[in-house]
């Protein structure tokens, strides 16, 4: 299992691989303002060959949200960015594995939602 770990150095959050996992909350809440905020956020990320599912898992943990991946969505990342904003993280991220994602609101809060981007 791909393990990361995620700290935050002023405004900017760095993303590396871990010898043990991050925590994950497992609370769904409307932090819409907070989330926005977080998408603003800078993103150092640094990866090679990491599975997409850890990666945006990972993003979920960052963003304090669920994760819910289509079936079918797969592949690897190997990446370098250094003071990108987390949106755009994800965008290159997705844009190289053929997917789109999308922060959708929910009763309860909540989800980064991650389907295909293929017909």
């Amino acid at each position: 299992a791909c393990e990361w770990a995620l700290t935050r150095e002023g405004n900017a959050l760095r993303v590396r691989p871990a010898p043990r996992s991050v925590p994950v909350s497992g609370e769904a809440r409307d932090v819409s303002g907070e989330l926005r905020e977080r998408l603003r956020l800078s993103l150092d990320l640094s990866l090679a060959e990491a599975p997409l599912e850890a990666v945006l898992k990972s993003f979920g943990q960052i963003l304090e949200v669920p994760v819910e991946i289509e079936e079918g969505v797969r592949g690897s990342v190997t990446i370098e960015l250094s003071g990108t904003p987390f949106e755009g993280a994800l965008n290159a991220v997705c844009a190289a594995n053929d997917c789109r994602w999308s922060l959708e609101s929910g009763g309860v809060g909540s989800k980064l939602r991650v389907t295909s981007a293929l017909p």
